[in-house]
């Protein structure tokens, strides 16, 4: 029996050149960048720049040209990463905790919750993009900081939050960061401060983070 053989052809061209020529593909057409094996599906009516990947390709350097959106398989550290429109930034989001389990007694004006080093410290820096901090306490008013800590150096706020003051009740409050870490910071540290009355307080933060590449 005869058999016969063809071959399908997908438009293709360096991930540069489709950035700058910015084309929009045909509904179902594929194009395809060559220096990084990532490839987009059109749908007739948006942009080149406007798709998203289809696929997420395994390379060993960032791409020098990448659009908004745009996710790689960093083979050398085996994470997944998306190009934000400013930096290279994990898509896993991680997080760290500081836990106070004990009251701080009313005579306490202010009180280090707890002290973490910087994770991956001198790997990666770190994004930071939310700080939250958790209270329950018996009366007064408090506001919760998280800092940074550089050796042999005062401390430097990141995020400050204020206006715990219902009693008997849990309460949450977020603040937005959406910052670089100091590369000088070797750890963080979260306190509170009683700013009226005297009372007990119960509390604990999280910061969520992902990692540059």
């Amino acid at each position: 029996m005869a058999t016969e053989t063809g071959s399908i052809t997908v438009a293709r061209d360096l991930s540069a050149n489709w950035i700058t020529q910015n084309p929009t593909l045909g509904n179902g057409e594929m194009g395809y960048e060559t220096d990084t094996g990532a490839f987009k599906l059109g749908d007739g009516t948006t942009a080149w720049n406007t798709l998203t990947y289809a696929n997420v390709p395994s390379i060993i350097s960032f791409p020098d040209s990448p659009s908004t959106g745009q996710r790689v398989w960093h083979s050398l550290r085996d994470l997944e990463y998306f190009y934000d429109g400013t930096r290279w930034l994990t898509t896993t989001q991680f997080g760290l905790s500081f836990i106070h389990p004990l009251k701080s007694t009313a005579f306490d004006d202010s009180r280090i919750i707890s002290e973490l080093a910087v994770p991956y410290y001198g790997v990666y820096d770190i994004y930071m993009e939310t700080f939250e901090a958790m209270t329950y306490q018996s009366s007064g008013t408090w506001t919760v900081n998280l800092k940074w800590i550089a050796a042999n150096t005062a401390s430097t706020t990141i995020a400050g939050l204020s206006g715990f003051n219902v009693a008997n009740l849990y309460r949450t409050k977020t603040s937005t960061i959406n910052s670089i870490l100091s590369a000088s910071a070797v750890s963080f540290r979260v306190e509170h401060i009683e700013v009226v009355g005297g009372s007990n307080i119960f509390n604990s933060g999280f910061l969520r983070y992902r990692l540059v590449g």
